[in-house]
């Protein structure tokens, strides 16, 4: 990800480093003197992000209860044996060095609901993953979203159901297609929401688009650094094409999809070609992509599929992007719904 996300990598995190990069840029286009709200921060890993990437004026409401409770007290001592006890001391410790921040103790949004009355440009939930404290979150703090907002949070996954749903719906009543990168998801009305987020964490001037149809009949386009297709969502891609703009000369993009006959196409954007199209009527099951040509060594590729079981009805995203081998299935049942697909320079910082 791009060098100008700031990140502090001292405070313990339940967050991906690609999800902090992603909310820092969406921290970055929140206007002057705007209003942010965060419910869960534990630590303050996403807090000091979102005071250290936003503008100076801007103020940073933190709410949590701040308990140590028995899952927190687990992760701590797994994955940050020397960190102390959580409590609202720790967080404030943690985030010390930033003078936009407002802690604010207890239960969203009971705690201010009766008091709130500022309009939100950012909201962020990483506090109950399960209803019916998600949807009393969302439904209140949307209420208060001022004219261009943001509203987003962490762990779009299998294993939150609520969370899947919930977004779903917040994206229909909103009229807005939610922009999923890893496991953070982000809901906005600001024009150009999606290139303004790739230009902030992408160096490189190679920007890509992933149209992906489905069995269903439906379409779904997005820019390759968000989840394009149906994560977590019961579909299968059966034709995928991948525009690669301002690609350069040097740099060639070859592709290969498996289907689930066992055809293999492949496709590449030599003879001035900018696109990579698999078209058959016939389930995907595995995709590969490389580089080549003399720029090839400044550039990588990085992509990452989703996948479903319709047998068993479950998603398999897989969750590290990688640059070179074939992704695949994780079963025979399972076919292809989701891709993501960039290209980068070498010398980015990437998770």
């Amino acid at each position: 990800m791009k060098k100008g996300i700031q990140v502090n990598h001292k405070i313990p995190r339940t967050m991906t480093l690609e999800g902090l990069c992603y909310l820092g840029a969406m921290a970055k286009l929140v206007p002057e003197n705007g209003i942010i709200v965060e419910v869960g921060p534990l630590y303050g890993s996403s807090t000091w992000v979102l005071a250290k990437n936003a503008h100076p004026s801007v103020k940073i409401f933190s709410i949590d209860t701040w308990q140590d409770e028995p899952w927190v007290q687990s992760f701590r001592l797994k994955k940050y044996p020397d960190a102390p006890p959580l409590s609202i001391d720790a967080f404030k410790r943690y985030t010390e060095d930033c003078t936009n921040i407002y802690p604010i103790q207890g239960w969203a949004p009971d705690v201010v609901s009766a008091s709130w009355d500022n309009k939100i440009d950012l909201f962020f939930d990483d506090a109950s993953h399960g209803n019916p404290g998600l949807q009393n979150n969302l439904n209140f703090f949307k209420s208060h979203l001022n004219n261009k907002y943001i509203i987003c949070g962490d762990d779009y996954s299998s294993g939150w159901r609520d969370i899947i749903s919930e977004v779903t719906l917040l994206s229909e009543s909103l009229n807005q297609d939610p922009y999923i990168m890893g496991r953070v998801w982000g809901i906005s009305n600001h024009p150009l929401f999606s290139s303004s987020i790739f230009k902030i964490l992408n160096d490189s001037e190679i920007n890509t688009n992933v149209s992906i149809k489905f069995m269903s009949g439906e379409e779904t386009l997005s820019d390759g650094i968000f989840w394009s297709g149906k994560l977590h969502k019961f579909d299968i891609a059966n034709k995928i094409k991948i525009f690669f703009n301002n690609l350069k000369r040097g740099l060639n993009v070859t592709g290969t999809a498996i289907y689930s006959d066992n055809t293999v196409l492949m496709d590449t954007t030599l003879d001035g070609k900018n696109i990579i199209e698999f078209s058959r009527n016939e389930k995907i099951i595995g995709l590969k992509f490389s580089l080549s040509g003399i720029d090839s060594k400044n550039y990588q590729i990085k992509y990452q599929i989703g996948t479903i079981n319709m047998m068993l009805g479950k998603n398999y995203p897989n969750s590290k992007l990688v640059t070179g081998p074939m992704q695949v299935s994780v079963d025979q049942d399972s076919f292809i719904n989701a891709l993501r697909l960039f290209v980068i320079k070498k010398d980015e910082i990437n998770h």
